[in-house]
């Protein structure tokens, strides 16, 4: 998963266990923590006590890889808004391309 989201355009900081995870959390920006729901409720409201306005999402094995990388996109873009020089296709002249930055 860490490969696919990196080939994909996102830094991922991989922690395997929850001192790590609460570590890397308090001292890095994060846009999108996504975890495994074994983990429990107890981290989760752990990390919302420290930066509550961080979107969170449990992993869910059942989707393919292309999805879950589609709810990642929605999700990230829900946080940061559009992403900045990007004209929509609709604003767009009909000879112009849209242009992304």
């Amino acid at each position: 998963m860490k490969f696919m989201l990196e080939t994909n355009g996102y830094r991922v900081i991989a922690s395997h266990n929850e001192e790590e995870v609460v570590i890397a959390f308090a001292h890095y920006w994060i846009e999108l923590v996504l975890y495994d729901p074994a983990s429990g409720e107890r981290l989760t409201d752990k990390l919302l006590s420290i930066k509550p306005h961080v979107p969170m999402m449990a992993l869910d094995r059942t989707l393919k890889y292309i999805e879950l990388l589609a709810l990642i996109k929605v999700m990230s873009a829900r946080k940061r808004g559009p992403r900045k020089g990007t004209l929509s296709a609709m604003r767009c002249g009909q000879n112009q391309k849209a242009v992304t930055a």
